[in-house]
């Protein structure tokens, strides 16, 4: 194992191998260096993102030493983004980097990853955005991909595809080699995917159906498993206790379906046509499958089991056996339309998420929201006020050339009413009003701090395509540690 291998250990843990490649493949642009968008690119450069573009023409001043710790008195009068890149890149020396000046940089010569808008907004729909700002005791952060699949939705439960209650033959032979009536030494170590088969082979016996609903599942079919426990002392039976409490990994053969409620409109109705990239043609390929051979492609993954390991390795060699039979089969289906080709590494990692929930998110762009923001009467209205505050005080200064003061109470009201009319909001707080006017375009590092952390989790879930990141909206309140999320 190498250095570099072993340092990412850790999170290498949270989103695998194929996760830490992508990050350290990534490329990403910071456009402008206030405190925020550089506290993000640290908590990036931080776990090995490969490269960092940052783009800002100001020079270091003394605000800029009090807000940012990037920025040290000993740089003063120097460009921002060659003081900030030079201090990140000592942070981890893997990350490579850049710094320009915006007068001779042209985002069109250039393909990122990601790119992140500190403080400013570009007319751009092309590519993946996070944008961020903050004001006194509030901050922002607003997220933009043109698409985002995501294939590891990482969900609290995860869902095994066990095919426990419907074994294919070889296992279903695996299952019959236990005997319940044996030894008590041969009963405590029978794998609990073994006693759950059985169990449901008595519940269906005895009910003429499968255990579907949650009573059915842990009240009917635990007791069941509990009396085929009884020949075993307390101190001997924890694989029936495995069984009880890996009850929910008994799935029905269409839980398969769930995972593509949020790809298709229809799953009945879909056809090649609705195929525009190679995440869509997959899942198509999944239809066409589970249509011929009536349930998904099995999974590798099996959970832990207290059982003797010849039993488990048998086991689990019969898991690797048939999931190489069906990916084989799988494989032939997607290649067959001849279209947007993959590599393996990336068909097998779809199919080992086939039984959570994908996910296919379409952002709007912020000209839309700021044109005909969406409306929802769920919306949480404590920091509704804070959002659009922040949108009056850039409109301000895109008027007045300055943040708003105390003398300007008035003039940020009238922003704020025209504004909450989009919403049918009611009008925002004289309080708030004051507040915001009160901070006059100041930047607090330790607001930066926390949208930094937020907003670089967020960048990550974007370019690993795990986890399912906020649409599209946060507005985190100091004042009160509140935060909030609105799909405008």
């Amino acid at each position: 194992m190498s250095l570099t291998d072993d340092k990412y250990d850790r999170q290498t843990r949270i989103w695998g191998a194929h996760g830490q490649k992508r990050l350290q493949q990534a490329s990403i642009l910071l456009l402008g260096c206030d405190p925020a968008g550089v506290e993000t690119l640290k908590s990036l450069v931080l776990p090995g993102v490969g490269t960092i573009v940052i783009v800002d023409d100001k020079l270091v001043t003394e605000e800029d030493v009090e807000n940012n710790f990037f920025t040290p008195l000993s740089r003063l009068g120097e460009n921002r983004a060659q003081v900030v890149l030079e201090l990140l890149l000592e942070l981890n020396p893997d990350v490579t980097g850049q710094w320009f000046e915006a007068k001779h940089f042209n985002l069109q010569n250039y393909r990122f990853d990601l790119i992140i808008c500190n403080e400013v907004t570009i007319d751009a729909t092309t590519s993946n955005i996070i944008y961020l700002q903050t004001y006194g005791f509030v901050g922002k952060i607003r997220l933009f991909c043109p698409q985002l699949d995501i294939i590891e939705s990482k969900p609290l439960g995860e869902k095994l595809n066990l095919r426990i209650q419907d074994p294919f033959p070889e296992l279903e032979d695996f299952f019959q080699e236990f005997n319940f009536n044996g030894s008590v030494d041969e009963i405590c170590h029978i794998p609990f995917i073994v006693i759950l088969n059985k169990a449901i082979k008595m519940f269906r016996y005895k009910y003429n159906k499968y255990p579907e609903t949650f009573s059915e599942k842990n009240v009917f079919l635990k007791q069941i498993i509990l009396d085929l426990s009884k020949s075993v002392p307390d101190e001997n039976n924890l694989n029936f206790y495995q069984a009880i409490e890996n009850i929910q990994l008994i799935t029905p053969v269409t839980e398969w379906k769930n995972s593509l409620k949020n790809v298709f409109k229809d799953i009945n109705n879909v056809s090649i046509n609705d195929c525009n990239d190679s995440f869509t043609l997959l899942c198509f390929s999944l239809l066409q499958f589970v249509n011929t051979f009536g349930c998904p492609p099995m999974q590798r993954k099996l959970p832990d089991m207290h059982c003797k390991s010849q039993d488990y390795l048998k086991l689990k060699n019969l898991y690797n056996w048939k999931a190489n039979e069906d990916f084989k089969i799988f494989k032939q289906i997607y290649q067959s339309f001849g279209r947007f080709p993959i590599e393996d590494d990336y068909m097998k990692l779809f199919i080992e998420n086939t039984n959570n929930e994908f996910k296919t998110i379409k952002y709007r762009t912020i000209q839309q929201e700021f044109q005909q923001p969406l409306q929802n009467e769920e919306y949480d209205n404590h920091n509704l006020d804070w959002y659009i505050l922040l949108r009056a005080v850039e409109i301000y200064r895109n008027s007045f050339n300055r943040y708003p003061s105390l003398q300007d109470i008035q003039n940020l009201q009238l922003i704020c009413n025209q504004l909450t009319e989009q919403f049918n909001y009611q009008k925002v707080g004289i309080s708030y009003i004051e507040e915001m006017c009160r901070y006059e375009g100041l930047k607090l590092n330790l607001v930066a701090s926390v949208i930094g952390g937020m907003a670089s989790q967020e960048a990550i879930k974007i370019i690993t395509q795990q986890f399912v990141p906020i649409n599209n909206t946060l507005i985190y309140s100091g004042l009160d540690g509140y935060t909030s999320i609105y799909e405008f």
